[in-house]
């Protein structure tokens, strides 16, 4: 089944066709067009499926073993804030994420 976006990839690979006149008969921005097409050209079919916007990944996100060190470190210090935490880690490990990373697990 041609989805509505394969259709317009179709659509704008053929000759004589105007880019233009044909976004707008789509309903869509110029800039949305190139990218449909591009996909089309680099995905196939299956490049017009809807995509997540979710980021398929976080720079700030801290590795398992991480939280498992803070986890272990405050088990051991109950009374223990993040700041000491903190510190205790990087004497420990030299390698430390930030203060805040250190909050959040808490």
């Amino acid at each position: 089944m041609i989805n509505e976006r394969t259709e317009f990839a179709l659509r704008s690979l053929q000759e004589g066709v105007n880019f233009l006149e044909l976004c707008r008969e789509y309903g869509i921005s110029r800039p949305t067009g190139y990218k449909w097409k591009a996909r089309y050209l680099r995905d196939g079919g299956k490049g017009m499926e809807d995509r997540s916007k979710r980021p398929s990944s976080c720079p700030n996100e801290l590795q398992e073993r991480v939280i498992l060190r803070i986890n272990r470190l405050h088990e051991k210090h109950r009374h223990w804030g993040p700041k000491k935490i903190h510190e205790l880690y990087r004497r420990s490990y030299g390698e430390v994420a930030s203060l805040s990373s250190f909050k959040r697990v808490f």
